[in-house]
């Protein structure tokens, strides 16, 4: 049997060695596997990720001074001052675990996420992020500036987005042939899903002075159909010679019903 002395060497030793090991295994497990899992993921999701100056922290700390995200179509988004920690018990399970927290157009990004051998998912908050950060805008016919706010959710190709911006500067647009009021509004707020390539507006919502809109609809394929209503006040009065070109799309007195469809890049 073993005596109360030897029971205790071997808890010490346990307690001494245990750190050794996850030290170790940090020590040992490349930076340059934790890039190639980034990257597997990403290419699994129909997305690519280069990875500028990273580093490895003393403990399952890991730091990338950018990481540039891109769709088939181009660049997404790039964020900057990436700070990572990884899940050790995760890992030993060959599971990239880790929350993150970064830069983006001056504003914050941050949240968790997991990589899996099949299964990609996270969740993430990110806060006063210019709208000229997300750099598939600049494909658009969108123009203008304005910061926003609100979080995201993804399991392997599926994304759901909330959001809102509450200083919004637009330039009106011209859609299908048909020019689009939206510099009237000033906040914007809104919901959306994404499934590979099919985008589903739950809601968008538009508010200016004494003017509102609600844009819903879907992009499949590149290809929107979306319907666009806009309602302004009787008292509304910023440039009421916008709506001559929209007869043709008002319902009822005060209420347009706009189709937009035709392609958008993202």
């Amino acid at each position: 049997m073993i005596n109360k002395k030897a029971k205790f060497r071997i808890y010490l030793a346990f307690i001494f060695i245990l750190p050794l090991i996850f030290w170790a295994f940090w020590f040992v497990f490349s930076g340059s596997t934790i890039i190639t899992i980034i990257e597997k993921a990403a290419e699994n999701n129909s997305l690519q990720i280069e990875i500028k100056g990273f580093k490895k922290g003393f403990l399952y700390n890991i730091f990338v001074d950018e990481i540039i995200v891109r769709s088939a179509n181009g660049e997404i988004m790039t964020l900057n001052n990436i700070n990572s920690k990884i899940n050790p018990f995760k890992l030993l399970m060959k599971n990239l675990d880790m929350s993150l927290e970064g830069d983006s157009g001056n504003g914050k990004i941050k949240g968790i996420i997991s990589f899996g051998k099949e299964n990609t998912n996270g969740k993430f908050e990110f806060k006063s992020i210019d709208l000229n950060a997300f750099s598939f805008l600049r494909k658009t016919k969108i123009k203008g500036s304005g910061n926003i706010s609100g979080s995201f959710v993804f399991n392997n190709k599926e994304l759901h987005i909330e959001f809102i911006s509450r200083n919004l500067s637009l330039e009106d647009i011209e859609l299908s042939g048909i020019k689009t009021p939206i510099s009237c509004f000033h906040s914007m707020s809104g919901a959306i899903n994404v499934n590979n390539n099919l985008i589903s507006i739950e809601s968008i919502s538009f508010d200016g002075q004494n003017i509102y809109a609600r844009l819903k609809g879907y992009i499949k394929d590149y290809i929107a159909d979306t319907t666009l209503e806009i309602m302004p006040d009787k008292d509304f009065t910023d440039n009421p010679f916008i709506f001559a070109g929209l007869k043709q799309y008002e319902v009822s007195p005060g209420y347009y019903l706009i189709p937009l469809k035709g392609e958008f890049l993202i």
